[in-house]
Protein backbone atom coordinates (compact mmCIF):
# COMPACT_ATOMS: atom_id res chain seq x y z
CA UNK A 1 0.00 0.00 0.00
CA UNK A 2 1.37 3.45 -0.96
CA UNK A 3 0.44 6.27 1.42
CA UNK A 4 1.04 10.00 0.83
CA UNK A 5 1.28 11.92 4.13
CA UNK A 6 1.01 15.74 3.92
CA UNK A 7 1.82 18.03 6.88
CA UNK A 8 3.75 21.28 7.20
CA UNK A 9 5.53 20.01 10.35
CA UNK A 10 8.48 17.76 9.36
CA UNK A 11 8.84 16.44 12.91
CA UNK A 12 5.23 15.24 12.94
CA UNK A 13 5.77 13.53 9.59
CA UNK A 14 8.73 11.59 10.98
CA UNK A 15 6.83 10.55 14.10
CA UNK A 16 3.78 9.55 12.06
CA UNK A 17 5.88 7.49 9.66
CA UNK A 18 7.48 5.61 12.58
CA UNK A 19 4.17 5.03 14.37
CA UNK A 20 2.35 3.81 11.27
CA UNK A 21 5.16 1.44 10.24
CA UNK A 22 5.34 0.06 13.76
CA UNK A 23 1.68 -0.89 13.41
CA UNK A 24 1.94 -2.12 9.79
CA UNK A 25 5.41 -2.29 8.19
CA UNK A 26 3.88 -3.11 4.78
CA UNK A 27 2.62 0.45 4.33
CA UNK A 28 4.99 2.43 2.08
CA UNK A 29 4.88 6.05 3.24
CA UNK A 30 5.91 9.14 1.26
CA UNK A 31 5.92 12.49 3.09
CA UNK A 32 5.70 16.09 1.84
CA UNK A 33 5.36 19.38 3.70
CA UNK A 34 2.86 21.20 1.45
CA UNK A 35 -0.16 20.59 -0.73
CA UNK A 36 1.73 21.97 -3.73
CA UNK A 37 4.43 19.31 -3.35
CA UNK A 38 1.74 16.69 -2.79
CA UNK A 39 0.06 17.58 -6.09
CA UNK A 40 3.40 17.21 -7.87
CA UNK A 41 3.89 13.81 -6.25
CA UNK A 42 0.42 12.71 -7.35
CA UNK A 43 1.34 13.51 -10.95
CA UNK A 44 4.48 11.37 -10.75
CA UNK A 45 3.47 8.42 -8.60
CA UNK A 46 0.42 6.27 -7.90
CA UNK A 47 -0.84 6.31 -4.32
CA UNK A 48 -3.55 4.29 -2.62
CA UNK A 49 -4.46 6.80 0.08
CA UNK A 50 -3.75 10.37 1.27
CA UNK A 51 -3.51 11.64 4.84
CA UNK A 52 -3.40 15.42 5.07
CA UNK A 53 -3.18 18.05 7.80
CA UNK A 54 -5.77 20.82 7.68
CA UNK A 55 -3.84 23.94 8.76
CA UNK A 56 -1.11 24.44 6.14
CA UNK A 57 0.21 27.60 4.41
CA UNK A 58 -0.99 28.60 0.91
CA UNK A 59 -3.32 25.61 0.40
CA UNK A 60 -5.03 24.10 3.44
CA UNK A 61 -6.10 20.47 3.71
CA UNK A 62 -9.69 21.00 2.56
CA UNK A 63 -8.68 23.09 -0.46
CA UNK A 64 -6.14 20.38 -1.29
CA UNK A 65 -8.96 17.81 -1.02
CA UNK A 66 -11.17 19.87 -3.37
CA UNK A 67 -8.40 20.04 -5.97
CA UNK A 68 -7.94 16.27 -5.80
CA UNK A 69 -11.67 15.61 -6.11
CA UNK A 70 -12.77 18.35 -8.53
CA UNK A 71 -9.74 19.25 -10.65
CA UNK A 72 -7.96 15.91 -10.71
CA UNK A 73 -11.23 13.92 -10.77
CA UNK A 74 -9.69 11.42 -8.35
CA UNK A 75 -11.56 9.18 -5.93
CA UNK A 76 -8.42 8.23 -3.96
CA UNK A 77 -9.21 7.75 -0.25
CA UNK A 78 -8.50 11.02 1.57
CA UNK A 79 -8.24 11.39 5.38
CA UNK A 80 -7.98 14.73 7.19
CA UNK A 81 -5.66 14.44 10.24
CA UNK A 82 -5.49 17.73 12.09
CA UNK A 83 -5.07 19.44 15.42
CA UNK A 84 -7.95 21.77 14.61
CA UNK A 85 -11.02 20.32 16.28
CA UNK A 86 -13.82 22.61 15.18
CA UNK A 87 -16.99 20.82 14.14
CA UNK A 88 -17.50 23.03 11.08
CA UNK A 89 -14.11 21.97 9.72
CA UNK A 90 -15.00 18.30 10.10
CA UNK A 91 -18.33 18.86 8.36
CA UNK A 92 -16.74 20.78 5.49
CA UNK A 93 -14.11 18.06 5.06
CA UNK A 94 -16.69 15.28 4.87
CA UNK A 95 -18.96 17.32 2.58
CA UNK A 96 -16.00 17.97 0.26
CA UNK A 97 -15.33 14.26 -0.16
CA UNK A 98 -13.06 13.23 2.72
CA UNK A 99 -13.38 9.61 3.74
CA UNK A 100 -12.55 10.25 7.40
CA UNK A 101 -11.62 13.05 9.78
CA UNK A 102 -9.25 12.55 12.74
CA UNK A 103 -8.23 15.02 15.38
CA UNK A 104 -4.69 14.83 16.73
CA UNK A 105 -4.76 14.03 20.45
CA UNK A 106 -2.65 13.11 23.45
CA UNK A 107 -3.21 9.33 23.33
CA UNK A 108 -0.77 8.87 20.47
CA UNK A 109 -0.75 5.06 20.33
CA UNK A 110 -4.55 4.70 20.22
CA UNK A 111 -4.75 7.59 17.80
CA UNK A 112 -2.46 5.93 15.26
CA UNK A 113 -4.11 2.53 15.71
CA UNK A 114 -7.42 4.13 14.73
CA UNK A 115 -5.77 6.04 11.89
CA UNK A 116 -4.16 2.92 10.39
CA UNK A 117 -7.43 1.02 10.72
CA UNK A 118 -9.27 3.84 8.91
CA UNK A 119 -6.61 3.86 6.18
CA UNK A 120 -6.93 0.12 5.56
CA UNK A 121 -10.72 0.22 5.54
CA UNK A 122 -10.79 3.18 3.14
CA UNK A 123 -8.36 1.48 0.75
CA UNK A 124 -10.27 -1.83 0.86
CA UNK A 125 -13.57 -0.06 0.22
CA UNK A 126 -12.10 1.99 -2.63
CA UNK A 127 -10.66 -1.13 -4.30
CA UNK A 128 -13.97 -2.96 -3.88
CA UNK A 129 -15.88 -0.05 -5.43
CA UNK A 130 -13.42 0.13 -8.33
CA UNK A 131 -13.72 -3.63 -8.90
CA UNK A 132 -17.51 -3.34 -8.89
CA UNK A 133 -17.41 -0.41 -11.33
CA UNK A 134 -15.04 -2.29 -13.60
CA UNK A 135 -17.28 -5.36 -13.50
CA UNK A 136 -20.31 -3.23 -14.38
CA UNK A 137 -18.35 -1.46 -17.13
CA UNK A 138 -17.18 -4.79 -18.54
CA UNK A 139 -20.74 -6.11 -18.55
CA UNK A 140 -21.93 -2.90 -20.17
CA UNK A 141 -19.22 -3.11 -22.83
CA UNK A 142 -20.05 -6.75 -23.53
CA UNK A 143 -23.72 -5.83 -23.86
CA UNK A 144 -23.30 -2.82 -26.15
CA UNK A 145 -20.71 -4.61 -28.27
CA UNK A 146 -23.27 -7.30 -29.12
CA UNK A 147 -26.04 -4.97 -30.29
CA UNK A 148 -26.30 -3.84 -33.90
CA UNK A 149 -26.35 -0.11 -33.15
CA UNK A 150 -23.25 1.99 -32.76
CA UNK A 151 -22.87 3.64 -29.35
CA UNK A 152 -20.87 6.75 -28.45
CA UNK A 153 -20.80 8.12 -24.89
CA UNK A 154 -19.53 11.58 -24.02
CA UNK A 155 -18.94 13.19 -20.63
CA UNK A 156 -18.76 16.99 -20.73
CA UNK A 157 -18.36 16.73 -24.54
CA UNK A 158 -15.37 14.38 -24.29
CA UNK A 159 -15.68 10.93 -25.87
CA UNK A 160 -15.23 8.26 -23.20
CA UNK A 161 -16.58 5.22 -25.02
CA UNK A 162 -17.09 4.01 -28.59
CA UNK A 163 -18.35 0.48 -29.26
CA UNK A 164 -17.21 -1.81 -32.06
CA UNK A 165 -20.32 -1.20 -34.19
CA UNK A 166 -19.26 2.41 -34.75
CA UNK A 167 -16.13 0.96 -36.33
CA UNK A 168 -18.24 -1.23 -38.61
CA UNK A 169 -20.74 1.48 -39.61
CA UNK A 170 -18.20 4.22 -40.35
CA UNK A 171 -15.45 1.90 -41.58
CA UNK A 172 -12.98 3.07 -38.93
CA UNK A 173 -9.68 1.35 -38.20
CA UNK A 174 -8.39 0.60 -34.69
CA UNK A 175 -6.11 3.64 -34.92
CA UNK A 176 -9.12 5.79 -35.86
CA UNK A 177 -10.91 4.68 -32.69
CA UNK A 178 -7.84 5.54 -30.63
CA UNK A 179 -7.85 9.03 -32.12
CA UNK A 180 -11.56 9.43 -31.38
CA UNK A 181 -11.18 8.50 -27.72
CA UNK A 182 -7.95 10.52 -27.29
CA UNK A 183 -9.41 13.85 -26.31
CA UNK A 184 -6.08 15.58 -26.88
CA UNK A 185 -6.28 14.78 -30.60
CA UNK A 186 -7.33 17.49 -33.04
CA UNK A 187 -9.66 15.74 -35.49
CA UNK A 188 -9.34 18.69 -37.89
CA UNK A 189 -5.81 17.55 -38.60
CA UNK A 190 -6.70 13.96 -39.49
CA UNK A 191 -8.65 12.19 -42.22
CA UNK A 192 -11.85 13.55 -43.71
CA UNK A 193 -13.97 10.63 -42.47
CA UNK A 194 -13.03 11.44 -38.87
CA UNK A 195 -13.90 15.11 -39.38
CA UNK A 196 -17.26 13.95 -40.73
CA UNK A 197 -17.80 11.96 -37.54
CA UNK A 198 -16.85 15.02 -35.49
CA UNK A 199 -19.55 16.98 -37.34
CA UNK A 200 -22.08 14.35 -36.23
CA UNK A 201 -21.18 15.26 -32.63
CA UNK A 202 -21.91 18.99 -32.95
CA UNK A 203 -23.66 20.46 -29.91
CA UNK A 204 -26.73 21.67 -31.83
CA UNK A 205 -27.66 18.04 -32.60
CA UNK A 206 -28.57 17.29 -28.98
CA UNK A 207 -31.20 16.12 -28.24
CA UNK A 208 -32.76 15.02 -31.51
CA UNK A 209 -33.15 12.23 -34.02
CA UNK A 210 -31.67 12.60 -37.48
CA UNK A 211 -31.30 10.59 -40.64
CA UNK A 212 -28.37 11.47 -42.86
CA UNK A 213 -25.95 10.13 -45.41
CA UNK A 214 -22.34 9.39 -44.53
CA UNK A 215 -19.28 8.36 -46.48
CA UNK A 216 -17.25 5.48 -45.05
CA UNK A 217 -13.45 5.49 -45.03
CA UNK A 218 -13.38 3.48 -48.28
CA UNK A 219 -15.67 6.01 -49.99
CA UNK A 220 -18.81 3.86 -49.75
CA UNK A 221 -21.96 5.88 -49.12
CA UNK A 222 -24.35 4.72 -46.41
CA UNK A 223 -27.44 6.00 -44.60
CA UNK A 224 -27.63 6.22 -40.83
CA UNK A 225 -30.21 7.13 -38.23
CA UNK A 226 -28.77 8.90 -35.17
CA UNK A 227 -30.52 9.31 -31.82
CA UNK A 228 -29.01 11.98 -29.60
CA UNK A 229 -29.86 11.83 -25.86
CA UNK A 230 -28.70 13.95 -22.91
CA UNK A 231 -28.61 12.87 -19.27
CA UNK A 232 -27.67 16.00 -17.30
CA UNK A 233 -26.49 15.89 -13.70
CA UNK A 234 -25.03 18.36 -11.26
CA UNK A 235 -21.45 17.24 -11.83
CA UNK A 236 -21.24 16.05 -15.44
CA UNK A 237 -23.33 16.09 -18.59
CA UNK A 238 -23.55 12.67 -20.19
CA UNK A 239 -24.51 12.38 -23.85
CA UNK A 240 -25.39 9.20 -25.70
CA UNK A 241 -25.31 8.90 -29.49
CA UNK A 242 -26.90 5.74 -30.93
CA UNK A 243 -26.21 5.15 -34.62
CA UNK A 244 -28.20 2.67 -36.75
CA UNK A 245 -27.20 1.67 -40.26
CA UNK A 246 -30.40 2.12 -42.29
CA UNK A 247 -28.84 1.74 -45.73
CA UNK A 248 -30.82 -1.41 -46.58
CA UNK A 249 -34.04 0.16 -45.35
CA UNK A 250 -33.44 3.24 -47.50
CA UNK A 251 -32.71 1.04 -50.51
CA UNK A 252 -35.98 -0.83 -49.97
CA UNK A 253 -37.85 2.46 -49.55
CA UNK A 254 -36.35 3.72 -52.79
CA UNK A 255 -37.35 0.53 -54.63
CA UNK A 256 -40.87 0.84 -53.21
CA UNK A 257 -41.01 4.46 -54.33
CA UNK A 258 -39.95 3.49 -57.86
CA UNK A 259 -42.39 0.57 -57.91
CA UNK A 260 -45.20 2.82 -56.68
CA UNK A 261 -44.39 5.35 -59.39
CA UNK A 262 -44.43 2.64 -62.04
CA UNK A 263 -47.70 1.24 -60.67
CA UNK A 264 -49.20 4.72 -60.66
CA UNK A 265 -48.20 5.15 -64.30
CA UNK A 266 -49.93 1.88 -65.20
CA UNK A 267 -52.92 2.89 -63.06
CA UNK A 268 -53.28 6.18 -64.90
CA UNK A 269 -52.55 4.92 -68.42
CA UNK A 270 -54.97 1.99 -68.46
CA UNK A 271 -57.81 2.72 -70.86
CA UNK A 272 -60.52 1.59 -68.46
CA UNK A 273 -61.36 3.37 -65.23
CA UNK A 274 -59.90 2.21 -61.89
CA UNK A 275 -60.19 3.20 -58.26
CA UNK A 276 -58.99 1.92 -54.87
CA UNK A 277 -61.34 1.87 -51.88
CA UNK A 278 -60.60 1.26 -48.19
CA UNK A 279 -62.50 -1.18 -45.99
CA UNK A 280 -64.24 1.90 -44.60
CA UNK A 281 -65.65 2.64 -48.09
CA UNK A 282 -63.34 5.67 -48.50
CA UNK A 283 -62.01 6.43 -51.98
CA UNK A 284 -58.19 6.37 -51.78
CA UNK A 285 -57.17 6.60 -55.42
CA UNK A 286 -58.91 7.22 -58.75
CA UNK A 287 -57.53 7.01 -62.27
CA UNK A 288 -57.84 9.95 -64.62
CA UNK A 289 -60.00 7.89 -66.97
CA UNK A 290 -62.57 7.07 -64.28
CA UNK A 291 -62.67 10.72 -63.16
CA UNK A 292 -63.75 11.66 -66.69
CA UNK A 293 -66.49 9.06 -66.59
CA UNK A 294 -67.66 10.14 -63.13
CA UNK A 295 -67.53 13.85 -64.16
CA UNK A 296 -65.55 14.87 -61.04
CA UNK A 297 -62.25 16.51 -60.22
CA UNK A 298 -59.82 14.43 -58.16
CA UNK A 299 -60.00 16.67 -55.08
CA UNK A 300 -63.80 16.29 -55.07
CA UNK A 301 -63.74 12.52 -54.60
CA UNK A 302 -60.58 11.53 -52.68
CA UNK A 303 -61.60 10.75 -49.10
CA UNK A 304 -65.33 10.60 -49.85
CA UNK A 305 -67.41 7.43 -49.55
CA UNK A 306 -67.59 5.33 -52.70
CA UNK A 307 -71.40 5.26 -52.55
CA UNK A 308 -71.56 9.08 -52.40
CA UNK A 309 -69.80 10.09 -55.62
CA UNK A 310 -70.35 7.05 -57.86
CA UNK A 311 -73.39 5.17 -56.48
CA UNK A 312 -74.53 1.96 -58.06
CA UNK A 313 -77.29 -0.63 -57.99
CA UNK A 314 -75.43 -2.79 -55.39
CA UNK A 315 -74.47 -0.01 -53.01
CA UNK A 316 -75.57 -0.59 -49.39
CA UNK A 317 -76.66 -4.15 -50.22
CA UNK A 318 -75.05 -7.56 -49.50
CA UNK A 319 -74.09 -7.72 -53.20
CA UNK A 320 -71.77 -4.70 -52.81
CA UNK A 321 -68.30 -5.92 -53.92
CA UNK A 322 -66.61 -3.95 -51.14
CA UNK A 323 -68.74 -5.68 -48.56
CA UNK A 324 -67.99 -9.04 -50.16
CA UNK A 325 -64.26 -8.32 -50.08
CA UNK A 326 -64.44 -7.38 -46.40
CA UNK A 327 -66.24 -10.67 -45.76
CA UNK A 328 -63.40 -12.65 -47.36
CA UNK A 329 -64.06 -12.80 -51.12
CA UNK A 330 -60.86 -12.48 -53.19
CA UNK A 331 -62.45 -11.37 -56.46
CA UNK A 332 -65.92 -10.36 -57.64
CA UNK A 333 -66.99 -9.63 -61.25
CA UNK A 334 -70.46 -8.26 -61.87
CA UNK A 335 -72.57 -5.92 -64.01
CA UNK A 336 -73.69 -2.74 -62.31
CA UNK A 337 -75.67 0.37 -63.16
CA UNK A 338 -73.80 3.50 -62.05
CA UNK A 339 -75.07 7.04 -61.57
CA UNK A 340 -72.97 9.96 -62.82
CA UNK A 341 -72.61 13.38 -61.25
CA UNK A 342 -75.27 14.85 -63.56
CA UNK A 343 -77.75 12.12 -62.60
CA UNK A 344 -77.44 10.10 -65.80
CA UNK A 345 -76.93 6.34 -65.69
CA UNK A 346 -74.38 4.04 -67.35
CA UNK A 347 -74.01 0.28 -67.46
CA UNK A 348 -70.61 -1.05 -66.36
CA UNK A 349 -68.73 -4.30 -65.95
CA UNK A 350 -66.84 -4.15 -62.63
CA UNK A 351 -64.00 -6.47 -61.63
CA UNK A 352 -63.17 -6.05 -57.93
CA UNK A 353 -60.04 -7.53 -56.31
CA UNK A 354 -59.08 -7.75 -52.66
CA UNK A 355 -55.69 -6.24 -51.72
CA UNK A 356 -54.03 -6.76 -48.33
CA UNK A 357 -51.35 -4.39 -47.03
CA UNK A 358 -48.77 -6.51 -45.08
CA UNK A 359 -47.54 -3.41 -43.26
CA UNK A 360 -50.76 -2.96 -41.26
CA UNK A 361 -52.90 -5.93 -42.38
CA UNK A 362 -55.48 -3.50 -43.77
CA UNK A 363 -57.78 -4.38 -46.67
CA UNK A 364 -58.14 -2.35 -49.84
CA UNK A 365 -60.34 -3.02 -52.84
CA UNK A 366 -59.21 -2.41 -56.41
CA UNK A 367 -62.13 -1.79 -58.80
CA UNK A 368 -61.65 -2.01 -62.55
CA UNK A 369 -64.49 -0.47 -64.59
CA UNK A 370 -65.40 -1.09 -68.19
CA UNK A 371 -68.16 1.22 -69.44
CA UNK A 372 -70.63 -0.67 -71.61
CA UNK A 373 -73.22 1.98 -72.62
CA UNK A 374 -73.60 5.66 -73.28
CA UNK A 375 -75.16 7.73 -70.46
CA UNK A 376 -78.96 7.65 -70.36
CA UNK A 377 -81.42 9.72 -68.40
CA UNK A 378 -82.34 8.47 -64.95
CA UNK A 379 -86.10 8.03 -64.82
CA UNK A 380 -86.12 6.83 -61.24
CA UNK A 381 -84.96 8.35 -57.95
CA UNK A 382 -81.30 9.35 -57.74
CA UNK A 383 -79.10 7.25 -55.46
CA UNK A 384 -76.29 9.80 -55.40
CA UNK A 385 -76.09 11.64 -52.09
CA UNK A 386 -76.01 15.41 -52.26
CA UNK A 387 -72.38 16.45 -51.74
CA UNK A 388 -71.87 19.12 -54.41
Amino acid sequence: MNLLFVDDEPALLEVSKIMINNIDPSINISTVTSAENALEMLNKQVFDVIISDYQMPDINGIDFLKIVRNDNKSDIPFIIFTGRGREEIAMEALNSGANSYFQKGTDVKSQYLLLVDAVKKAVRLNKAEKALREEKENRFRQMVDTIQEGIVILENDKIIYVNSQIKQIYGFSDSDLELLTDNNSNLDDVNEHLKQFKDNLQADNWPSKRELGIKRKNGEKRNVSINYSIFPSQEIEVKYMMVSDITKRKQVEERIKVAYYELDQVFQLVRDGMRIISSEFDILKVSDELLKVMQYEREDVIGTKCYETFPGSTCNTPECPVTQMINGEEKVVHFETKELRNGQLIETLVASSRLEDPADNSIRILEHYKVLTQPIENEGQSKRQKID
